[in-house]
């Protein structure tokens, strides 16, 4: 299975999950439509783990809705209940527990956002040239780039240069030993 086949069927268990939540609200079991949203995550994130699909860029958006989703049921089940005349009270640890619940939701979401698009960077935008000293010193060699774009990390480190070749590029002062008072 290709990539984008992998994706849209991970999206499927989101919108299923919205659509089951939706039905559990409507019939008014809260606590069904809290495992509901949990199951709904897990079972996306476990499918992901899974089939090795690339989460998508939305994947953010999509957690933080869940958190939303999420912190209204706990809400309506923890923060709510009828009176003797049919009237709503507010309990205040519901309504801390549902924001509480929607702070780290919403706070997971953005990590889930800023995640994919710290890691959409081409290899190509993170070459590095290589450094000289001055024009009459050899230049710091990186290592060898290969055919896919990027560097090849098993580098050969006796290449002449010895520690006292590499203090010149550092102060004096890191180098110097310290004398410790027994």
């Amino acid at each position: 299975m290709n990539d984008n086949s992998k994706i849209s069927v991970g999206l499927l268990i989101p919108a299923v999950s919205i659509i089951a939540f939706v039905s559990m609200l409507f019939s008014e079991n809260f606590i069904g439509a809290l495992f509901v949203a949990i199951g709904g995550m897990m079972v996306w994130f476990a499918y992901s783990a899974v089939m090795n699909a690339k989460m998508p860029d939305i994947t953010g958006n999509i957690v933080m809705v869940f958190g939303v989703l999420l912190a209204s049921a706990f809400f309506l089940n923890y923060g709510l209940s009828t009176n003797m005349f049919g009237g709503f009270e507010v309990k205040l640890e519901g309504v801390v527990g549902s924001v509480l619940i929607l702070f780290f939701t919403v706070l997971m979401g953005v990590l889930f956002k800023n995640n994919s698009q710290n890691f959409s960077y081409k290899s190509s935008a993170l070459k590095v040239p290589p450094v000289k000293k001055n024009d009459n010193e050899k230049a710091v060699n990186l290592p060898d780039e290969d055919d896919s774009g990027g560097y090849d990390y098993e580098y050969d480190y006796d290449d002449g240069y010895d520690v006292e070749d590499l203090e010149d590029y550092y102060y004096d002062e890191e180098y110097e030993e310290e004398e410790y008072e027994d």
